[in-house]
C-alpha cells in the first residue's frame, strides 16, 4: 500500500521567520526584507518533489487588531515569506483572542479555508502542523494532524504538556516528515 500524501501545515514567526521571547512572550522580528533560511527552503522543495506534498503557513497576527501593525504590510510580509519558500498557500488570522473568531489558531478555521480553496479533500493525506507555541500543538489536535513542536524554550510553554513530538529546529521536524 502506497504512502498518502502529506500536508504541512507551518505556523509563521518562530518557525518560518525569527522571533526572540520579550518579557516571557514569544514575540515576531520578521520585518519585509529580513533574510529567510534557504535550508528551511530546500528542505520544502526537496519535500515537494519527492512526496508531492502540499505546504501551508497559518498564522495568527493579532498586532492587526490591536493597532501595532497594519494589514498591509503582513501580507506582504506573508507573500516574501510564502514565495521564498515555495508554499502552495497560506491564511493570516487579523483577529485579537478576545474576537473570538473562527480563524485564530488553535481553531480550524484558516485550515478549513486552506482546505475548501485548494479543493483537498479529507482522505488519503497525512497532515502534519509545525509550530512553537500551544496555539499550534492544539491546532494540531483539532485538525487530526501530527504536531510537530518546536521548543524554543519560551517560558509560555514551560509548563504545558507536549504529547507532540519535540524538535529543537524547523529543519529538525521537516527531516522527520521527510523520513516519515
Amino acid at each position: 500500500m502506497g504512502k498518502s500524501r502529506k500536508i504541512i501545515f507551518l505556523d509563521r514567526d518562530g518557525v518560518l521567520t525569527p522571533s526572540k521571547e520579550i518579557n516571557g512572550i514569544p514575540t515576531p522580528v520578521f520585518n519585509y526584507g529580513d533574510k529567510l533560511d534557504s535550508q528551511i527552503q530546500k528542505k520544502i522543495l526537496n519535500i515537494k518533489s519527492s512526496t508531492g506534498a502540499i505546504f501551508f503557513m497559518v498564522t495568527n497576527q493579532p498586532d492587526i487588531a490591536r493597532g501595532k501593525r497594519k494589514f498591509a504590510d503582513l501580507e506582504r510580509e506573508n507573500i516574501q515569506v510564502s514565495n521564498f519558500y515555495h508554499l502552495d498557500g497560506w491564511e493570516m488570522c487579523p483577529h485579537d483572542r478576545s474576537d473570538l473568531c473562527f480563524c485564530r489558531k488553535p481553531k480550524e478555521g484558516m485550515a478549513k479555508k486552506l482546505m475548501e480553496r485548494f479543493n483537498i479533500g479529507e482522505k488519503n493525506f497525512s497532515r502534519f502542523v509545525i509550530g512553537d507555541r500551544k496555539a499550534d500543538v492544539d491546532f494540531a489536535s483539532r485538525i487530526n494532524a501530527t504536531g510537530l513542536f518546536i521548543d524554543h524554550g519560551y517560558e509560555e510553554n514551560k509548563n504545558i504538556y507536549i504529547k507532540n513530538k519535540k524538535f529543537d529546529s524547523t529543519l529538525r521536524a521537516l527531516e522527520y516528515i521527510d523520513n516519515f
